[in-house]
C-alpha cells in the first residue's frame, strides 16, 4: 500500500467483530473493532482514521479497498460454509459484499479496472452498445446514472416519453440488467398503497423501475401516484391505516417506509401529470429514421449471433456497482454557490430542477470517485467536469422543465406539418396523420402538445367520430437552444 500505511485484521468472537490495526512505517496509528461486512462500519471507521491521523486522507481509497476485499472474503466464507455459530450477524450482513464475493474474480478485476478508468462513461457507453441497446448514447448514459443514483440521499426520478414501439422499457430494461439483481425492483405496475405495504427497509437505497405510465384522467392519478411523489421528493412515506387488533376492534397505525429511491418509467403521452413531472427528468427516444435504421441492424446481428458475452459485460457492471454502494459517501459540491446565482429563474420549476442537476453531478462524481480528491471528512469533491458532463447529458431534459421546449419527435412532426399545405390553412387530425404519415392517435397527441406549447390552436373539438380542426398559429414563439438553458461555469467561486 503506497504512502508507508499497512492494515491488519483479526477476527476476535466479539459478536462477529473483527480487530483492525492502521499501521504507519510499521507503528500502529489507530486500532478499532467492527463488523467487517457492514458498510456504515467502514465507512465510519475510515472517517475515525481520517480525523486521527490526517495523513491517511491521501490513502483513504486505497484502505477502502483493502476493508473491502477483506469484507467479501468474509462473506463469501459465510457463503460457502453457511457458518451458523453467529446467525445474528450473518442476517446483518452487508448485501453488496455477500453478492460481490458470489461473482468471479475476473468481474472483479474487470470492474476494478472500469472505476480507475479515466474515461469510464466511454467504457460504460460501449458496453451499453454491446448489450444490445442501439444509439441512443446520451439518453442511456443518463439512465445508467438513475441507476447509480440510488446510492446518494437525493437520488434522480425520470419518466421516459416516447411512441408506441419505440423501444422505451426496452432501453432503461436492459441498463436495468447492469445492476446487481438486489438493488433493482421491478414493478409493471404500482398501485396507491403498495409502497406502504413492501417489507421494512426494502425500498431503501433501489432503482424502482416500473412499467408503462397509466393513461388515467388527472384525479385518478394524483392519488395513484401520490405516495410515489413523496417518496421521490422526501426519501420517506407515512400514513395512518386502520388495522383490526387482537380483539378485532379497528384502530389507527402509523406506517413508515424509508427510502430513498431512484425512480424511472415509460409513458406514450406527451403530456405527464404536473405534480409527477415536476419531480422527474423527462425523457425522450429518437424516433428518426436513423435510429430505426440502427435498431434494425443491432436485431440482424443479434439474430446472426455477432454480440459480445453479454453475460460477463452484466457481471462487470454488478460488481462495479457492489463496489460504489460499499461505503458510499456524501459528494462535494464546490461550485453549488457558482451554480445558484447562474441557474435560470423565470419559471418556478427551477427550484426543483436545480436538485436534479446537483443529483446528476453527484452521480458522475460517485463513478468517477477513484479519479477524485476527498475532504478530511471523507467526502469526494466533484469537479468542473462532472458537472460539464450532467450539463451535456441534461441539456434536452432540462430544456423541455425550464423553457417549455418541445418534445423532439413532437419538433419533427411540427416541421413536417409546416412542410405540408398546412402552413396557412385549416385541416383535422386525420388530415395530418395521412399527410405526415402517423396513426391518427400519435398526431392528436402531438397536436395537443403543440397546441398547449402555443404553435398551433384548436379551432373546433372532435365530436364523436368527426376528428377536431386545427388551424397554424402566427405568433408561434421561438425555441430555445438546447445548451443555453444551463449555466456554463468556468470558476468554482465566482458566478
Amino acid at each position: 500500500m503506497p504512502n508507508g500505511f499497512d492494515v491488519s485484521f483479526n477476527r476476535a468472537g466479539n459478536r462477529g467483530k473483527t480487530t483492525i490495526t492502521i499501521l504507519y512505517d510499521g507503528t500502529p496509528v489507530h486500532v478499532d473493532a467492527i463488523l467487517l461486512t457492514a458498510a456504515t462500519a467502514r465507512e465510519e471507521f475510515l472517517d475515525a482514521l481520517c480525523k486521527a491521523v490526517p495523513a491517511a486522507v491521501a490513502s483513504r481509497t486505497e484502505i477502502g479497498a483493502a476493508l473491502l476485499a477483506a469484507a467479501a472474503g468474509q462473506a463469501a466464507q459465510v457463503t460457502d460454509t453457511a457458518a451458523a455459530d453467529e446467525p445474528e450477524n450473518v442476517d446483518k450482513a452487508d448485501e453488496n459484499a455477500t453478492y460481490l464475493a458470489g461473482l468471479p474474480a475476473e468481474a472483479r478485476e474487470a470492474a476494478e479496472a472500469m472505476l480507475e478508468n479515466p474515461d469510464i462513461l466511454a467504457e460504460i457507453s460501449a458496453d451499453i452498445a454491446a448489450i444490445g441497446v442501439a444509439g441512443e448514447a446520451d439518453l442511456a448514459l443518463l439512465i445508467y446514472l438513475i441507476g447509480v443514483s440510488r446510492l446518494l440521499r437525493n437520488p434522480l426520478a425520470a419518466i421516459l416519453q416516447g411512441s408506441t414501439a419505440s423501444g422505451k422499457s426496452y432501453i432503461y430494461g436492459a441498463i436495468a440488467a447492469m445492476f446487481p439483481p438486489h438493488s433493482v425492483v421491478h414493478a409493471t405496475q404500482i398501485t396507491p398503497n403498495a409502497l406502504f405495504y413492501s417489507d421494512p427497509g426494502m425500498l431503501i437505497h433501489k432503482w424502482i423501475v416500473c412499467g408503462e405510465r397509466s393513461r388515467k384522467e388527472e384525479d385518478d392519478v394524483a392519488d395513484a401516484t401520490r405516495a410515489l411523489r413523496e417518496m421521490i421528493s422526501s426519501g420517506k412515506l407515512s400514513k395512518f391505516l386502520p388495522e383490526r387488533d387482537e380483539d378485532g376492534k379497528m384502530r389507527s397505525v402509523l406506517v413508515e417506509r424509508q427510502g430513498p429511491i431512484a425512480y424511472i418509467e415509460s409513458t406514450t403521452l406527451a403530456e405527464v401529470f404536473e405534480e409527477d413531472a415536476n419531480r422527474c427528468l423527462l425523457l425522450q427516444t429518437t424516433e428518426t429514421e436513423e435510429q430505426t435504421r440502427a435498431i434494425l441492424r443491432t436485431q440482424a446481428a443479434a439474430r446472426n449471433g455477432h454480440r459480445p458475452a453479454t453475460e460477463a459485460i452484466l457481471k462487470k457492471h454488478h460488481a462495479a456497482q457492489c463496489m460504489l454502494a460499499l461505503g458510499a459517501p456524501d459528494i462535494m459540491l464546490p461550485f453549488a454557490g457558482a451554480l445558484a446565482a447562474k441557474f435560470p429563474t423565470e419559471r418556478l420549476e427551477s427550484r426543483r430542477a436545480i436538485g436534479m442537476v446537483m443529483s446528476c453531478v453527484q452521480s458522475l462524481a460517485l463513478l468517477r470517485r477513484r479519479q477524485r480528491q476527498v475532504t478530511e471528512d471523507g467526502r469526494i469533491i466533484a469537479t468542473l467536469c462532472d458537472y460539464a458532463d450532467a450539463r451535456r447529458l441534461l441539456a434536452q431534459p432540462m430544456a423541455r422543465g425550464l423553457s417549455g421546449k418541445l418534445q423532439d419527435s413532437v419538433r419533427e412532426f411540427y416541421k413536417l406539418l409546416n412542410k405540408q399545405t398546412f402552413a396557412d390553412d385549416d385541416y383535422t387530425t386525420a388530415d395530418a396523420a395521412r399527410k405526415i404519415k402517423v396513426n391518427v392517435r400519435t398526431a392528436q397527441r402531438h397536436l395537443r402538445a403543440l397546441a398547449g406549447a402555443g404553435y398551433v390552436r384548436q379551432v373546433e373539438p372532435g365530436r364523436g367520430a368527426r376528428p377536431a380542426i386545427w388551424a397554424p398559429e402566427p405568433n408561434a414563439p421561438a425555441e430555445i437552444s438546447d445548451l443555453n438553458i444551463l449555466p456554463e461555469i468556468l470558476s468554482e467561486t465566482n458566478p
